[in-house]
């Protein structure tokens, strides 16, 4: 699922075709195989997407479990190879994470062999410049942040050197007004904490490292030092943090949703599993 604009848009697999839904100009094709789209198991189950449209063109970027990036576009003619796997395109392998910036662009972090690599996408092509980031674990997680820079050129990211005995990460930091150059720095979070988002601070030009604690109750940011955020009554089971505005959706296990702005450490709406909801003005 993905959202351009206020329009929320999805990819809905059946056993032999794929529907787009709320996707105009993309009809329902022929589910791809196996080898071409690797789809996880079962319902409600997520994959990281990027939707860029414009009035004459529509496509939709997907992440499949493969580490494909993969993607279908409309207004293409059908061939026979087309037709066989839905007019399923492959723009890269070895993806590790992608995150959409803007109606018209996102980013992505491929892996080749044991160094990462950023690239970004403008509405249908990968433009041809790259950010190399280091070297890479054997299950390397990539967090983006600062969509605001992303769109112009480059912004900030965080990569994870180390989960044992406690996550390290590596902040990127962009040097402004110097094109393709980071400022690098190293955090490590306290045993059993997780990193989760990568929170911008545009007045202070820098980068914070939101973590979820080892009860998956508490929130905080490490920017320096450690600032705690927001604590639930309820352990969260799920999660989503925006790449651009910094905003965390969480989901307790008591069915509590609660959306909490970190750049502005407020709370924009709790909606408990009785349905009483409370929301800032």
């Amino acid at each position: 699922m993905m959202f351009s604009g206020k329009t929320l848009g999805a990819l809905l697999g059946g056993e032999s075709h794929l529907t787009f839904w709320q996707l105009s100009q993309l009809s329902s094709r022929p589910k791809p195989p196996r080898e071409a789209f690797v789809a996880p198991p079962g319902r409600a189950n997520f994959l990281p997407a990027a939707w860029l449209r414009s009035r004459k063109s529509e496509r939709l970027f997907v992440l499949d479990m493969a580490g494909r990036l993969v993607y279908w576009q409309s207004g293409v003619p059908d061939s026979s190879d087309g037709a066989r796997t839905g007019n399923l395109y492959n723009l890269d392998e070895g993806v590790v994470n992608l995150a959409q910036v803007a109606h018209d662009c996102f980013i992505y972090v491929r892996r080749d062999r044991e160094q990462l690599t950023a690239h970004r996408v403008v509405q249908d092509v990968r433009e041809n410049w790259s950010c190399p980031l280091g070297s890479a674990l054997g299950d390397s997680k990539v967090l983006f942040g600062g969509g605001a820079l992303w769109r112009r050129q480059v912004g900030g990211c965080a990569t994870r050197l180390e989960t044992k005995p406690a996550e390290t990460w590596r902040i990127y930091t962009p040097v402004r007004g110097a094109g393709r150059l980071f400022d690098i720095a190293d955090i490590t979070l306290e045993n059993g904490w997780q990193g989760i988002g990568l929170i911008h601070t545009p007045v202070a030009e820098s980068f914070g490292l939101l973590a979820l604690g080892s009860k998956r109750k508490t929130l905080a940011l490490y920017s320096g030092q450690r600032e705690a955020l927001y604590t639930t009554s309820s352990a969260i089971s799920k999660y989503t943090v925006c790449p651009v505005s910094g905003v965390i959706a969480m989901l307790t296990i008591d069915r509590e949703l609660i959306v909490y702005s970190v750049p502005e450490r407020q709370i924009r709406l709790i909606v408990n599993g009785q349905g009483t909801e409370h929301a800032t003005e």
